[in-house]
């Protein structure tokens, strides 16, 4: 039964507040009459007068704030006792004590908690259940409290994490000396009060929190109490929810919210295990703040922290002289799973101690931890390491024993507090024990098994404790059947848990797999977990069970999906290891049964992965960068215990290449760059998202050869505006060869009338008639190419590479006259080819409309770009034929090595249109520069669902969109466009070719990707 409440009668400490106030007045009066006596020297007036009307003044203003100053003075003493009182303030560590052990205050192991929400105190989230989070990050609860007073937060943590740790360590900051303006706390164990609470719901929160034991002999009244929960300068916090047993917990809930609705202005705290958190209850308190897990300094500190207290206290006497606190970490850091197990509070308390009293290796499981602090308690700590095994002392036998059976009948009785010397009786009864029940509770206590609660009852030093004894007796006593029964049950969660540890759990994995449903799956997988970390074989079949539900396609809304990512992320990320510094990076890159679980949410979003693989070491390689980002952010909605996982930096990148992998072995990994999201590599040949002027040439080459199928139904008559552009690029390449050949004929007669071609010719003269041969032979070949009809902007393409031969000076017989009239003549061509290729544009975007209206306008505006080939009298039109790299080698040379990501080739198209409005003011034909524009916004169009990942990637599309983009940066480099409008142009050749040359597997794809958790 909960303890009465306090009787208002007056206490000592009440007459002194008395004695306070009396004095106050006695001084205010004194000090009233010395300015009365000043007054009367300085002006003049009789002191009688001056007395009579400043004391006058002074009982007036007493009468009128006497009150207030009252008020204020109990607060003030509220305060102090708070903060004083030794049973929130001063904590043994773990539980333990010891007759010269140092303590340390809960202030030393504050834990911080994370926000859970989109928006703190944002009503449209999800009460409870396992949703997952938005955003997270650490923030400090008096913090938030001291800028939020009118909020309700739920507290969840799992077992050892410090949830009465937190409400003490915030009870006692906001009552530091000097913090008048903080909240006043209000702290209730709901555990003390359930029964009460549940056999009167009537009963108001004033008198059930001056129930607490540390309010029963203080001067503070329930009226008082009562008053100060109206203000909105106060916070309840409300601990061990879950631990109010269960018939009770939906009347207790019902009362908490009640009192929300009601008039209490002030804050709200409730904190339990998530077991205890029901859907649909409390919903008063729709803000969850998670218990954070602690960092690397945290743990760092703590540890020293403890060792020095140990050290310091004269005394104190330790097992193990030779612990360091630096060993001690450096063996965490390199035990992942230990690791893991100490960013729990209570399991660091546990290390500690075992470190300083058991100096053996590592411990493999928390259940084998707890077993460690049990024998520390009950024998090694007792005999400080001269005894032998505790499994060989009978007298800790018999007291493992008896602890265990308590252990056992408080879980059956769903109990936290019990008075000690009767059910340690009624134990000893049961057992057959002969002992004095007095002495060994008095034992349990004075070694920290136990702990008194108030004057009537006691406590495991922690629930987790109880549980672990329990689940041994459980084991001993082969009780597996009281498991399976409570599977649904959160009160007996964690002690199967701490069973499974320690035996065979086949039974009850088994039980849950048959039962179904998130929770059951959740604690199967925790089972066959805890088993695994000491050692236990589990049959196949029930392996196989769990790998089927882990790979099983759950709705990502449902509980098993929750369940399914949460397994599969610690096993993918759970092992750490030290950067640099506080920075923890993961061991393991990450793979594709991780991806896999995104990946099934795009499905369901129809989105469309990109091509991505598995590599050799198992972890996934080839993503495109935004997948990257979307797949870290996806990551960091689960609930990861207070920190997040991030991309390394370049510098934390290198540093994590150099560590993993060999420079033999060309790899590359996603970093968070000033740029965005991009891959940094290690070794040679990893050509990542940037093609070499081979492979870019190779492709370009195929899209050029496979084009028949495209522009097979342009063939047919021409237009009359073709075969004169056709006439006149016919008339100059016939002019441009005569005046090359006759240039060349007057190189060689000034040649011979100088005796130069027979006694030989000096080097400039043979290099200029070299120039010349190699110029005509570049002009017949393009003649050639005009006569089979080939693409006009190949042509133009040869054209370009006729400039680099034309003669520079003119010497050796040519004058000016000759060298301009070639020059004339080579750019009157390249007019003629341009006038013909934009004649040609016009006529078949308008055809192509006329006959194809429903068709895409990229495939047209394609094929105008590649196939209009020079229509000669009597021609059927274009014939494609094969573009050889050297045909423009301007395009792989520009667009080779620039890495172009898939996500910013639309933002450079669009790019490319903004350059393009500049270029066409030059043109002097309009009409094809605006079909120029318009068939690069409709190719944008076209693609950007690809490239956007909305559809599957069309590959027939992206071969469309290079060849017109090919077709396009020759006509903008034989119209002398600027450089920057052809470099944006190749920029999207090579983004378009990225993509098809790595869906392909013809470039590389090795960029792995490797998270670092952040704890800030």
């Amino acid at each position: 039964m909960p303890p009465e409440s306090p009787s208002p009668s007056p206490s000592p400490s009440t007459v002194s507040l008395h004695l306070t106030a009396v004095t106050y007045l006695g001084a205010v009066g004194g000090i009233a009459g010395g300015v009365s006596a000043i007054a009367s020297l300085t002006v003049g007036w009789n002191i009688w007068l001056w007395s009579a009307t400043a004391f006058a003044a002074v009982v007036v203003l007493c009468l009128f704030d006497f009150g207030r100053f009252l008020e204020f003075a109990y607060r003030s003493r509220y305060r102090g006792i708070i903060h004083k009182n030794s049973q929130l303030n001063r904590l043994q560590l773990a539980g333990a004590r010891h007759p010269a052990g140092p303590t340390l205050s809960v202030a030393d192991i504050y834990v911080d908690v994370q926000l859970r929400t989109k928006q703190p105190g944002s009503r449209d989230q999800p009460a409870f259940g396992p949703t997952p989070s938005s955003s997270s990050h650490r923030l400090k609860l008096d913090e938030l409290l001291r800028h939020d007073d009118s909020s309700a937060y739920s507290i969840r943590g799992r077992p050892g994490d410090g949830k009465t740790t937190l409400l003490r360590a915030t009870a006692i900051k906001l009552t530091e000396p000097g913090r008048v303006f903080r909240p006043l706390p209000v702290l209730v164990v709901l555990p003390r009060h359930a029964e009460a609470i549940a056999s009167d719901d009537s009963i108001g929160l004033a008198e059930v929190a001056m129930g607490e034991p540390w309010l029963r002999t203080s001067p503070i009244t329930v009226d008082h109490m009562r008053n100060w929960l109206r203000s909105r300068r106060v916070v309840v916090m409300l601990d061990g929810l879950d631990e109010v047993e269960e018939a009770h917990r939906a009347k207790v809930t019902t009362w908490v919210d009640r009192i929300r609705a009601g008039n209490f202005r002030g804050s709200l705290i409730v904190a339990g295990r998530p077991q205890g958190f029901n859907p649909g209850m409390l919903a008063q308190a729709p803000v969850i703040l998670d218990i954070c897990s602690l960092s690397r300094s945290q743990i760092r500190l703590f540890i020293n922290k403890c060792f020095s207290a140990a050290r310091g206290k004269s005394g104190y006497d330790i097992a193990n002289p030779a612990a360091d606190p630096v060993d001690l970490l450096g063996q965490l850091d390199n035990n992942p799973h230990m690791f893991d197990l100490a960013m729990t509070p209570l399991l660091l308390h546990i290390i500690v101690y075992r470190d300083l009293y058991l100096p053996r290796g590592m411990s493999g499981s928390r259940a084998q931890l707890y077993e460690e602090f049990v024998e520390i308690l009950l024998h090694s700590r007792r005999t400080l390491g001269g005894a032998g095994e505790a499994s060989a002392d009978p007298e800790f036998l018999r007291k493992l024993a008896i602890m265990r059976q308590l252990a056992f009948e408080l879980m059956v009785g769903q109990d936290r507090y019990f008075p000690a010397r009767e059910r340690i009786g009624e134990v000893l009864q049961h057992l057959g024990v002969q002992a004095d029940p007095h002495e060994v509770a008095t034992d349990a206590h004075q070694h920290g098994l136990l702990v008194a609660v108030d004057g009537a009852n006691s406590a495991f030093a922690h629930l987790s404790f109880q549980e672990y004894l329990a689940a041994s007796h459980i084991v001993e006593a082969d009780l597996s059947d009281l498991l399976i029964a409570n599977i649904s049950s959160g009160w007996w969660r964690n002690t199967t848990i701490l069973w499974a540890a320690q035996t065979d759990p086949e039974p009850v994995i088994a039980a849950c797999q048959h039962q179904g449903g998130g929770d059951a799956w959740e604690l199967a997988i925790d089972c066959a977990n805890e088993a695994a970390a000491r050692g236990f074989a589990i049959d196949k079949f029930l392996k196989g069970r769990i790998e089927d539900f882990l790979e099983r396609d759950h709705p990502p809304s449902s509980d098993e999906y929750h369940v399914a990512c949460t397994e599969v992320i610690r096993r993918n990320l759970q092992q750490i290891a030290p950067l640099h510094g506080e920075v923890l990076a993961c061991k393991s890159p990450v793979g594709m049964p991780l991806w896999r679980l995104r990946e099934r949410v795009e499905w369901r979003q129809q989105r469309h992965p990109s091509a991505h693989r598995q590599a050799r070491d198992a972890s996934l390689r080839g993503l495109w960068p935004d997948e990257v980002g979307e797949f870290r952010n996806w990551l960091n909605t689960f609930d990861h215990r207070g920190f997040t996982y991030r991309l390394p930096t370049e510098k934390e990148g290198r540093a994590i290449l150099r560590s993993r992998w060999s420079r033999k072995d060309p790899v590359g990994l996603w970093v968070q760059s000033q740029s965005g999201i991009r891959p940094l590599y290690l070794g040679s040949g990893n050509e990542g998202f940037a093609a070499t002027e081979p492979a870019l040439g190779r492709l370009l080459g195929a899209d050029w050869s496979d084009t028949a199928g495209l522009i097979g139904h342009l063939q047919g008559s021409v237009s009359p505006a073709q075969r004169n552009a056709a006439r006149m690029v016919t008339e100059s390449m016939h002019e441009l060869l005569e005046s090359i050949t006759s240039a060349q004929e007057t190189v060689k007669s000034h040649a011979i009338e100088h005796g130069e071609y027979a006694g030989g010719q000096t080097q400039a003269a043979q290099e200029q008639s070299a120039r010349l041969d190699r110029l005509l032979n570049g002009a017949r070949a393009l003649a050639q190419q005009v006569q089979e009809r080939t693409s006009l902007f190949t042509a133009l393409g040869s054209v370009e590479e006729l400039r680099d031969d034309l003669p520079s000076q003119a010497r050796f017989g040519l004058t000016p006259a000759h060298v301009n009239e070639i020059k004339r003549q080579v750019n009157a061509l390249q007019a003629a080819m341009l006038s013909a290729y934009d004649k040609t544009f016009q006529e078949v975007h308008r055809r192509i409309n006329v006959r194809h209206p429903a068709a895409p306008l990229v495939t047209p505006a394609a094929a105008l770009l590649l196939a209009p080939g020079l229509a000669l009298e009597g021609g059927r039109g274009p014939v494609p034929g094969s573009m050889p790299v050297s045909s423009a080698p301007y395009i792989t040379k520009e667009a080779a090595g620039l890495p172009l990501y898939p996500e910013d080739v639309l933002s450079e198209l669009d790019r490319l249109v903004g350059l393009l409005r500049v270029e066409v003011k030059k043109w002097g034909d309009q009409r094809t520069a605006r079909m120029l524009i318009a068939m690069i916004g409709d190719l944008r169009t076209t693609v950007a669902p690809s490239l956007e990942r909305k559809t599957a990637l069309d590959r027939g599309s992206l071969r469309i969109a290079r060849l017109a983009l090919v077709g396009l940066v020759t006509r903008l480099h034989a119209g002398a466009a600027s450089a920057a409008a052809v470099t944006s142009c190749c920029r999207c050749i090579a983004g378009l070719a990225i993509i098809e040359m790595r869906t392909s597997g013809d470039l590389t794809m090795n960029e792995a990707i490797v998270f670092v958790r952040d704890d800030r």
